[in-house]
């Protein structure tokens, strides 16, 4: 139960992470 809800977690802060660094990108456009 508490590997399951890890999991979850770190899937959750892998999402966030990219939403943010797409925005960064999408912010700043080349």
């Amino acid at each position: 139960m508490q590997k399951l809800h890890l999991d979850i977690y770190t899937n959750v802060i892998s999402l966030v992470k990219r939403n943010l660094f797409q925005s960064f990108i999408g912010f700043r456009p080349r």
